[in-house]
């Protein structure tokens, strides 16, 4: 028998078993990352179309109003966001619905948002959802 070819062999095919091995980890990985990169490019190409919003806790005004729970503080804030956006050339969405107190503030849930319009301003159209 002839130890120094058989020690040899047996490295020799431990060698390459660790590299088949090495190989498929690495090649697992490639796939990963390609297939990754490959789903972040596709979404990149819809950026802006979906957005992701934080649950956020709590009453709507049109609950509040609806059980007669509307605080002072509620109208002020609405009133204060109201003539910031307006200095703005702004509109939201002013219907009761989209809007929810967490803490006593004031928080707006939708995303609609328009150039300024009078006719649909909260003065003008919205106010009359509040009370």
């Amino acid at each position: 028998m002839n130890y120094y070819n058989e020690i040899k062999q047996e490295l020799i095919n431990n060698e390459i078993n660790r590299k088949v091995k090495n190989y498929s980890i690495t090649k697992s990985d490639l796939d990963t990352y390609y297939n990754v990169g490959k789903m972040l490019s596709e979404a990149g190409k819809h950026y802006g179309e979906r957005i992701i919003k934080e649950y956020i806790e709590g009453p709507s005004i049109s609950v509040l109003v609806k059980k007669k729970l509307m605080k002072e503080n509620y109208y002020s804030q609405i009133e204060e966001m109201a003539q910031m956006l307006k200095e703005q050339n702004l509109n939201i969405d002013y219907y009761p619905t989209n809007f929810i107190v967490q803490n006593d503030k004031l928080y707006y849930i939708d995303y609609e948002c328009n150039s300024f319009m009078e006719q649909y301003s909260y003065h003008t159209w919205g106010r009359q959802y509040w009370y």
